[in-house]
């Protein structure tokens, strides 16, 4: 492990290289605490898999825990803000947790079931009709854990002594913020699995879901079972030196992709979540009763006057005439509190708020254009995936080799633009379906679908 780090981790931004690099060290380090502690010897491929959110949450925090000793009653699961929680947030977290597992308590007959039935499964994918039939296994049933009571005590000193004795204070807080499942729980937490003919079985990974399933992926693969991850959003392929790519590439036997390859163990497959959408976007009408459509990140006290700023340049800016009707969305924080409130810097008559509770295809399907305020993004693939006409603001710093020529093809059909000016010249000069049209012609776009949106 290397020390020292924490100038680097009083930053808040990392570059993907940084992150790359913290992250490996983090699981070096936690790799060998979680043997210790547990009297074990697996692989460092092995913790990887269940010690990434984890790894995550601490990296999240780390401009917190590089400042001062974090001493305090260890959360039950890893917790990713950048913030160290506060009892009312942990109490919310944990009444979700317990309903989680009261949901899916019944699933762990069924998960035996499956796994004594099938030697290929596959583990959270978004399901539609047709996905049973791609060759990629039976469906394992999520199950959420959930622990009452301290667990083993004498572990969780262990922890603190080995903390203590870094002398990195990050490194030390890293250590010292293990959750409860991975420490006092573990053993409870693998004894709760069934390793049935581990040698035999091909894991597909969309997503883990739970550390239940971390758990288990980990098992297995451990014993000689073979892990295909598969992509689940944008970013991979497009930054250089990407980091969930790089850490999902690590652990698996295979990684899939949405049709490109960077890496030896990347293999172009089909993008199976742009697939859900668009079976999700077919069901409406695609009515056009707005012009435009604006998608904001989520609105906050932090980011408000800025988003206030480009939501005013651009309305000052788009020809009134062209743009009559614009409809908003806020980010959704859930899926039953309405979110037009997060939009109450705009006064404008030309916009239309959207609750936020309707589905993305939904309100794709009311607008003409979608704007994009940062590329990537996964609702761009989506716009792409399903041929509705979108623009966006193109910021990526180091794209990838694969995808700069498509970036640069982007940039000259005004698909994309490295700002709002050029962007609302853009779209006041021209007729979006005729325009759209040239674009989609062309052998580029034709390309550009197959390596990062690959057809089901």
């Amino acid at each position: 492990m290397k020390k020292n780090k924490t100038s680097e981790t009083e930053n808040l931004f990392l570059s993907q290289f940084q992150r790359i690099e913290m992250m490996e060290d983090l699981f070096e380090l936690l790799a060998g605490v979680m043997n210790k502690i547990h009297e074990t010897d697996y692989s460092i491929r092995f913790w990887k898999i269940i010690l990434v959110s984890h790894v995550k949450a601490v990296i999240s925090r780390r401009s917190v825990l590089s400042r001062y000793e974090v001493r305090r009653k260890p959360d039950l699961f890893a917790v990713n803000s950048r913030r160290i929680p506060s009892g009312k947030a942990i109490y919310k977290q944990r009444l979700i947790d317990f309903a989680k597992h009261l949901k899916s308590r019944k699933n762990l007959k069924k998960i035996k079931s499956v796994l004594s039935s099938s030697h290929r499964v596959r583990i959270g994918f978004f399901e539609y009709p047709g996905l049973e039939n791609e060759g990629i296994g039976m469906e394992l049933p999520n199950y959420h854990p959930f622990m009452i009571g301290r667990g083993d005590r004498n572990k969780r000193e262990t922890v603190n002594r080995i903390a203590d004795a870094q002398e990195d204070l990050f490194y030390a807080n890293a250590v010292r913020e293990l959750p409860k499942i991975l420490v006092e729980h573990f053993e409870k937490l693998t004894g709760s699995l069934d390793l049935i003919h581990p040698q035999k079985k091909e894991l597909h990974v969309h997503t883990t879901q739970s550390v239940f399933n971390e758990v288990l992926i980990a098992s297995y693969v451990e014993l000689g079972a073979r892990l295909i991850w598969y992509q689940h959003g944008s970013y991979y392929g497009e930054f250089d030196g990407d980091s969930e790519h790089h850490y999902e590439h690590s652990i698996s036997d295979e990684y899939r992709t949405w049709g490109w390859k960077i890496k030896e163990r990347d293999k172009p497959w089909k993008a199976y979540r742009l697939e859900k959408f668009r079976g999700e976007y077919e069901k409406y009408p695609n009515q056009k009763s707005c012009d435009l459509l604006i998608s904001f990140s989520k609105i906050s006290d932090k980011n408000v006057e800025s988003s206030k700023e480009v939501t005013d340049y651009l309305l000052s800016r788009l020809n009134p005439k062209k743009y009559k009707r614009i409809l908003a969305r806020p980010q959704p924080a859930n899926k039953v509190f309405n979110q037009k409130s997060q939009l109450d810097f705009i006064s404008s008559s030309r916009v239309i708020k959207s609750t936020g509770l309707t589905h993305m295809a939904e309100d794709m399907s009311k607008c003409r254009v979608i704007l994009q305020m940062r590329v990537p993004s996964t609702n761009f693939l989506e716009c792409v995936y399903t041929n509705h006409p979108t623009v966006g603001i193109l910021k990526v710093e180091e794209p990838t080799d694969v995808v700069r020529p498509f970036y640069e093809f982007f940039l000259e059909q005004g698909v994309l633009h490295p700002d709002l000016k050029s962007l609302t010249l853009h779209l006041n000069n021209i007729n979006v379906e005729e325009w759209w049209e040239t674009v989609v012609s062309q052998k580029m776009f034709s390309d550009y679908r197959e390596a990062f949106t690959a057809e089901v």
